[in-house]
């Protein structure tokens, strides 16, 4: 199969040409922009990126529904070449006219070339206003993948997709192969990593999504901007860089950390215990359960884990409180130097090297034991949990069944942002 750049080559030689050649292969008289893309792909040896059905071959309406179901839609700044660009003159929903792009979005306008145009011609277009949607056909690369950091370019081609791919493969999202192609797969991995619906239709509402959890602008447009802050996420997730002078090693767990994981199992296991809800004005309703049975039966989200290591680990540092560890506000200020002043100088932080309300951290900077701090887009504090290993989480949530329970990292990332995690190596 050739590229989208060889295919590309062949629609710039259609240029002035009259729609006979391609009605004729088609079968049909009337309107021929979708006859022209349909000729372009099948006669040139790409059908099987474009399986349309006869009516899909010359009717928009038909063929932008089997793109919404085979195809992913993406922002119109990705576009590249051969790219379909549908255009709704009536702004109805219905697209009314189709082409492929010829080159990427400059000026907020789509370069692209067109059938039945310009006086019933192939002609080129540069059109900014009228843009419904643009699909990827899923061509193979025509550059070759390497597996390193992207260029902060802002453009999304080829490099960048298999970046995507990377980064969301290693956060447990993706599970197919890096292969630069922007398909559905990869489109509706990207929507669950934003928590936004996953449906491969890249529109305004993905874009505030996927804004919001880069903290950047959530203006529903996906322009440059935009791009380069994933571009940014992605080098920091899947390109991180290795010491050149020293090999890497993989950190041993601590053992009170361990002990602490130890512990707050052998309390889920138990099943006795759920989450409750730290209340000044009610009696005894701020103390550990352990310590103190009349309080009842469960701690809040930081009860549990002060308990878990000052019950498990030993850590006595660390008051045994539902605000033992840490309070809202302290969370929402924490730094290294606070979180030793208030727990003791044993305990190093990690971050995910941004914003509190920015990128989670990956699963594979983290060790059994190391405290989760939780934060909303704005970096508010949230919520708190111990990454147990192996990609899952203790905590006590009350949106949760059971309250008190182990779970993935993945669920917890995609309920909060965690971007700042503390680790005892005392």
């Amino acid at each position: 199969m050739i590229t989208n750049k060889e295919l590309l080559a062949i629609a710039i030689k259609q240029l002035g040409n009259t729609g006979s050649k391609y009605r004729k292969y088609v079968g049909v008289g009337g309107s021929w922009c979708d006859m022209f893309v349909f000729w372009l792909f099948d006669a040139n040896g790409c059908g099987s990126l474009l399986t349309w059905t006869k009516n899909q071959r010359y009717y928009c309406p038909s063929s932008i529904e089997w793109c919404k179901k085979n195809l992913a839609m993406i922002p119109p700044y990705w576009a590249m070449e051969c790219d379909l660009v549908y255009y709704d003159w009536d702004r109805n929903g219905r697209p009314n006219h189709i082409g492929i792009v010829e080159k990427n979005w400059t000026n907020q306008k789509i370069h692209a070339i067109e059938g039945n145009t310009s006086g019933g011609k192939v002609a080129r277009k540069d059109r900014k206003n009228y843009i419904q949607a643009v699909f990827r056909p899923h061509f193979k690369p025509s550059v070759t993948l390497k597996n390193k950091s992207l260029s902060i370019d802002g453009v999304c081609g080829n490099q960048t997709v298999a970046g995507i791919q990377r980064a969301l493969k290693i956060l447990g999202y993706y599970k197919g192969s890096i292969d630069g192609i922007l398909g559905r797969k990869t489109m509706m991995a990207l929507q669950a990593w934003a928590g936004c619906k996953q449906d491969a239709q890249f529109g305004p509402k993905t874009a505030k999504a996927i804004q919001k959890k880069l903290s950047i602008k959530q203006d529903g447009d996906f322009y440059i901007a935009s791009t380069k802050a994933l571009q940014k996420w992605v080098n920091a997730i899947a390109y991180q860089k290795k010491s050149a002078s020293k090999p890497a090693t993989t950190p041993k767990v601590n053992a009170k950390a361990q002990a602490a994981v130890n512990w707050g199992r052998k309390i889920i296991k138990s099943g006795k215990y759920k989450y409750k809800k730290w209340n000044n004005k009610k009696k005894n309703t701020k103390l550990c359960p352990i310590c103190h049975p009349g309080s009842g039966n469960g701690w809040n989200c930081i009860g549990f884990v002060s308990a878990c290591f000052y019950h498990g680990a030993g850590v006595k540092d660390v008051t045994c409180s539902c605000s033992g560890i840490g309070t809202d506000s302290f969370f929402t200020k924490v730094t290294l130097a606070s979180w030793q002043k208030r727990n003791g100088k044993n305990w190093t932080m990690i971050t995910n090297g941004g914003s509190k309300g920015g990128a989670d951290i990956p699963a594979s900077k983290l060790l059994a034991g190391d405290v989760l701090i939780c934060y909303d887009a704005k970096g508010k504090f949230k919520h708190i949990a111990i990454f147990s290993g192996n990609g899952k989480i203790i905590e006590s949530t009350k949106t949760r069944t059971p309250n008190v329970g182990e779970r993935t990292y993945k669920d917890l990332c995609g309920r909060h942002h965690v971007t700042r995690a503390f680790r005892y190596i005392g």
